[in-house]
């Protein structure tokens, strides 16, 4: 079998976070780190998670097919200076849905004093402890 059940989901997760990072965005420990370091970092981490676990031929292909710098200028949001405003709108609408559904969905039309409230008080700490 080319790829276990069982290593996938875990693949499309690290493939899924090499792609939306990017030198404007701050790692998680406040870090801030250029294209290369970002594809450097995104590279070794694949390598390790597939030479740990024996996954020779995942390797392989996600060189050839995803991580070498050929194809990495493609896919990698990383390996551009300006992101697509598509994908950000996407992300802030994203946002919003989640704002209204999770937090708003006692009040459809909120007063704006309402409205800062709910974030500063419940929303703000639930991102901070995410």
């Amino acid at each position: 079998m080319f790829c276990p059940a069982v290593h996938r989901p875990a693949i499309l997760h690290l493939i899924t976070r090499h792609f939306v990072q990017h030198p404007i965005f701050p790692q998680r420990q406040g870090q801030e780190w250029d294209a290369d370091t970002i594809r450097y970092e995104s590279v070794f981490e694949m390598y390790t998670f597939c030479y740990q676990r024996g996954l020779r031929e995942v390797w392989g292909y996600m060189w050839a097919n995803w991580y070498c710098p050929k194809m990495w200028r493609l896919w990698a949001r990383s390996a551009s200076q300006y992101l697509s405003r598509l994908r950000t709108t996407m992300g802030v609408e994203n946002f919003w849905r989640q704002l209204k559904h999770r937090f708003l969905h006692d009040y459809p039309r909120p007063r704006l004093d309402q409205l800062i409230w709910i974030l500063v008080h419940n929303v703000t700490p639930k991102y901070l402890e995410r």
